[in-house]
């Protein structure tokens, strides 16, 4: 009883929930089938999983795997395998007494009780407290952990970024080296994306449905010839694949494009796809650039290099809490935006309230300018947010190398000493973390 009560005080008062709820299903966090497990995984981007990564927090992932399978159900598979663990059980449960009698080899009727079952939230709620937790879950009295300082302390390690936000987080053996032709690189950008051509900002976008936005690009590529891009900065684009997303374009597209480009979602590679349907990589395309539309997902936004034309236009969405390197590194696909290229920024009804909110005016007045101060404004709260956490990672990981070079130097300390160092404590009970505080 005690412990129910404090983790109903965890989700609430610890804001467990308002940070569950705040994090957005197939771009931030989500179910992988590759990684052969059914419990929720961070995001990378818009279903790309995290390759190796977990949530560290025991509630924060329950939290996550709960709204991921009420966002998608069970698939065919799980819903077989609940049925058949149950048949071998004596009893069932009263309300699933009718399924008892299913024969799990006939695959209509698996397909009509995966329609039923899927989302059905009981049957979802007895899926994981019987399946999924009891086999997902793991508790360990001890840890060995590692992060990005570990990782970037293990041999020499060279990196470049356009942008350098992010170099008070970097890790510890990372030392920022700028060129001095290089120093006044942050404020050209602002100073660009601050010039009139860039000035236009759309307020009022409705993503009631993917359709519906897309539906929205299409009417405005339309209504502006110079519009030859999409970049989804923000990952306002969820519900779909690329592939999808760019089979629904070119049906609606203007007919000054004879095919759209996109990377593919099974092998990352640049793929167009014609009117017809037809696709193939864009290295054996031979179609003049200013006949082809390009959709950029978040994941591509950085780092993507693809020719354009001179004067090209391209449309920039905004997410929640963008920060100003993401923007700039999104708006920089088009490599000739200090000459003529330019772009119109999209945002989202509560994106626009954040914007007017911050900078103490009307939705129907905001302009480039009032973007640029929102995102230097959470440039400053991520950072500030981030260095707590960042400086007690860095803390751990010079505490570890200190001990491993005590050890290396002086052979008759005890491995004990050093494992010390390295092994921390495994969860803490509910009580010891929810009881204490307020």
């Amino acid at each position: 009883m005690l412990n129910s009560f404090l983790l109903a005080k965890a989700w609430l008062s610890h804001k467990l929930l308002y940070h569950v709820m705040s994090y957005r299903y197939r771009v931030e966090y989500g179910l992988s089938e590759k990684r052969g497990k059914e419990i929720a995984i961070p995001f990378r981007g818009k279903d790309l999983p995290s390759e190796n990564s977990e949530f560290s927090h025991p509630d924060i992932m329950i939290g996550f795997t709960i709204l991921s399978y009420l966002y998608r159900g069970l698939d065919s598979k799980q819903v077989k395998k609940r049925e058949r663990s149950q048949k071998e059980k004596e009893g069932f449960p009263e309300w699933l007494k009718s399924f008892k009698t299913l024969d799990l080899e006939n695959e209509d009727r698996i397909k009509k009780a995966h329609f039923y079952l899927s989302r059905n939230f009981s049957f979802v709620q007895y899926y994981l407290s019987y399946f999924t937790f009891p086999n997902g879950t793991k508790y360990y009295e001890k840890k060995l952990t590692g992060n990005a300082h570990t990782l970037a302390g293990e041999g020499k390690t060279k990196g470049f970024s356009g942008t350098k936000d992010c170099n008070d987080t970097m890790p510890e053996p990372i030392a920022p080296n700028r060129l001095p032709s290089q120093e006044g690189t942050n404020g050209k950008m602002l100073h660009i994306l601050s010039r009139d051509v860039n000035k236009t900002y759309q307020s009022k976008i409705e993503i009631s449905s993917t359709m519906e936005l897309l539906d929205q690009v299409c009417e405005y590529a339309k209504q502006n010839k110079d519009c030859y891009i999409l970049i989804d900065a923000g990952a306002i684009i969820t519900e779909i694949s690329n592939f999808d997303v760019c089979k629904y374009l070119i049906k609606k597209i203007d007919k000054r494009f004879d095919g759209i480009v996109y990377f593919s979602d099974k092998n990352n590679k640049i793929i167009i796809i014609l009117r017809n349907e037809e696709y193939f990589p864009l290295s054996t395309c031979h179609i003049d650039n200013k006949k082809l539309f390009v959709y950029l997902d978040k994941v591509h936004t950085r780092g993507t290099d693809l020719k354009l034309p001179l004067t090209a236009r391209g449309m920039v969405t905004l997410g929640k809490n963008m920060n100003k390197d993401k923007l700039m590194q999104a708006v920089m696909r088009l490599r000739e935006l200090d000459f003529k290229q330019s772009i119109v920024l999209w945002g989202t009804k509560e994106i626009s309230a954040e914007i007017a909110n911050i900078n103490g005016m009307t939705i129907d007045n905001i302009t480039n300018k009032h973007v640029l101060i929102w995102v230097t404004y959470n440039t400053i709260q991520k950072n500030e947010n981030d260095l707590y956490l960042v400086t007690k990672e860095k803390l751990k990981y010079v505490i570890k190398r200190r001990a491993l070079e005590y050890q290396k130097k002086i052979k008759e300390i005890p491995m004990d000493s050093l494992i010390i160092a390295y092994v921390s404590e495994g969860l803490d009970s509910i009580e010891k973390s929810y009881g204490i505080t307020p």
